[in-house]
């Protein structure tokens, strides 16, 4: 199944308004698939 490009570019404004909020988190942002960061940014609060 592939992505619409509006919804890839949904999932990547996301990806991006989580790193920017969660700094300490970047490396591991860069090299996880994107359903495990965005889960990741839902869990964690701003530490």
């Amino acid at each position: 199944r592939k992505l619409g490009k509006d919804r890839i570019r949904e999932l990547n404004t996301q990806i991006l308004r989580c790193t920017r909020i969660h700094q300490h988190f970047l490396h591991e942002f860069e090299s996880c698939l994107e359903a495990k960061c965005l889960q990741r940014c839902k869990l964690n609060p701003l530490q």
